[in-house]
């Protein structure tokens, strides 16, 4: 069984280098009793190792906005850290703005926007109805994936 925990107190992962795919082994062996082997088998395999990542709530203003001005949205977006054992910003990742119209079943990405030094994301695009803005991150090799709580917008 592979048991790795993260939690500080647990002393288990001490590196962000941990964050990657690691290499395991299966071994299987069935028998019977007295002892007689029925089947014995092994396999390779691999597990990827993953650094949780969270997104803040998208935070559009100004609300209530006109139709046809531009809104404002941002966020931020952090990272476990396994040597600090800390959340901090994630720099210079790609993440989605999306939208969903009021009466809408489903989003769709505006845009993608790069978080700065601090993790920051903002950026700015044009009212048209109203409806919920959100973050979306996907994730890469060393970072798992995170979505944001939704703002709802008021367009009037």
């Amino acid at each position: 069984m592979l048991s790795i925990d993260p939690d500080p107190s647990q002393k288990q992962i001490d590196s962000n280098d941990d964050a990657t795919k690691w290499k395991i082994g299966v071994a299987l062996l069935l028998s019977k009793p007295p002892g007689v082997i029925q089947e014995f088998e092994t396999r390779p395999g691999g597990v990827s190792l993953r650094r949780a990542a969270k997104l803040s709530v998208a935070d559009a203003t100004p609300e209530p906005v006109t139709k046809g001005k531009k809104v404002t949205v941002a966020g931020k977006l952090i990272r476990a850290n396994w040597t600090t054992h800390r959340n901090g910003p994630y720099a210079g990742s790609k993440v989605a703005l999306q939208f969903r119209a009021k009466s809408a079943s489903t989003f769709r990405t505006l845009k993608k926007v790069t978080t700065n030094s601090a993790g920051v994301l903002r950026t700015q695009v044009t009212a048209s109805t109203d409806g919920f803005f959100r973050w979306v991150y996907y994730g890469n090799t060393t970072t798992g994936t995170a979505t944001s709580g939704q703002d709802y917008i008021d367009v009037r």
